[in-house]
């Protein structure tokens, strides 16, 4: 993903500071930002663990689902 530039990046700082990067992340490594300036750093931490943890749940529901199709022969 970050070779494609396809990432999605959570920023969290002072908006002069993200200001200096974003022409970095959005366009060069990634596609879009979401936005936590000027907002204390644990917002977007907060919002890392969300995502990942949606997705950990993601793939744990698909490798139940294929071990499923596979011992019922399908």
């Amino acid at each position: 993903m970050a070779n494609s530039g396809t990432l999605t990046f959570a920023t969290a700082g002072a908006k002069s500071s993200i200001e200096k990067i974003r022409p970095y992340i959005k366009g060069i490594m990634g596609r879009d930002e979401i936005s936590f300036e000027d907002e204390p750093y644990s917002n977007a931490a907060k919002f890392k663990l969300i995502g990942n943890d949606f997705a950990l749940n993601a793939i744990t529901q698909l490798a139940e689902s294929l071990t499923l199709a596979e011992k019922i022969g399908h």
